[in-house]
């Protein structure tokens, strides 16, 4: 039984039958996007951020080469949280890395 929060945002949680939540649950489905589009000279992406968490932008000209961070971490407050490229490239690849 949960009555207070349970923070599960970066983990894997699986649940006994009969679980019973009564508090807040912060799990996975919490990390989606508000907002993403093209920027001036790049692209932006607004999610709702977490207490607890960091978030940072990485960005990638192609995923099986690996990712680069875009800017520094921000700290999560419950606010949506907005993150620039503004590199210009033709082609590139994003996520928001969640930790811890």
């Amino acid at each position: 039984m949960n009555n207070g929060m349970l923070d599960c945002l970066t983990g894997t949680a699986v649940f006994q039958a009969g679980f019973e939540n009564n508090g807040i649950l912060i799990d996975r489905n919490g990390r989606a996007l508000t907002d993403c589009g093209r920027a001036p000279g790049g692209f932006y992406v607004t999610l709702r951020t977490h207490a607890g968490h960091n978030y940072q932008l990485r960005v990638s000209s192609d995923p099986a080469q690996g990712w680069t961070a875009s800017g520094a971490a921000v700290a999560g407050d419950g606010s949506l949280k907005t993150f620039t490229d503004v590199t210009g490239l033709p082609r590139r690849f994003y996520r928001v890395a969640v930790s811890p």
